[in-house]
């Protein structure tokens, strides 16, 4: 909690502004989420966590830094929805598990391909309560946020959600 206290002052204090500093925003883990550049791939301790800063980017460097797991490559976003297996950073296999309805927090959620999202989206869940669902995120919006991006919408194209077993 003081981690993400003091990652918040010092946005504050160096110009917390997503235009300028490409910072978008920072979730309850701490974990910060850029604005979208399209400038290659980024890397995290020796990791590919995918194209700066696309959605899947987000989600793999989140699993990374709060779980200690990432995934295989995938060509979109929608894609995450087919895979079985995710791998600790230590090289174990583990099981993902797919899921529908309320997520629990830390789960995935998997957005289908359509005409607003053309290689679908992936969210990471930071909190539900009740049935509201709050999500982190990059290159949905240019809007900035702390703790969290969003609430979904009930009417938004979710496929559905996936966590590590």
């Amino acid at each position: 909690m003081i981690l993400i206290i003091l990652i918040i002052i010092l946005c504050i204090i160096f110009g917390y502004n997503a235009y300028n500093n490409r910072i978008q925003g920072i979730d309850y883990y701490g974990v910060i989420a850029y604005v979208n550049t399209n400038n290659g791939k980024n890397y995290l301790n020796g990791h590919v966590t995918g194209i700066k800063w696309e959605c899947v980017e987000y989600v793999r460097r989140w699993l990374m830094i709060v779980k200690g797991v990432t995934f295989e490559d995938v060509a979109t976003a929608e894609d995450i929805w087919e895979l079985k297996t995710a791998k600790s950073l230590k090289g174990e296999t583990l099981a993902f598990i797919n899921g529908k309805g309320i997520p629990p927090v830390g789960a995935l959620l998997i957005y289908k391909k359509t005409n607003k999202y053309p290689y679908g989206h992936v969210a990471v869940v930071v909190d539900v309560n009740d049935d509201i669902i709050y999500v982190a995120e990059q290159n949905y919006s240019l809007k900035k946020w702390q703790g969290y991006s969003r609430r979904v919408d009930r009417k938004d194209p979710v496929i559905g959600w996936k966590n590590i077993n």
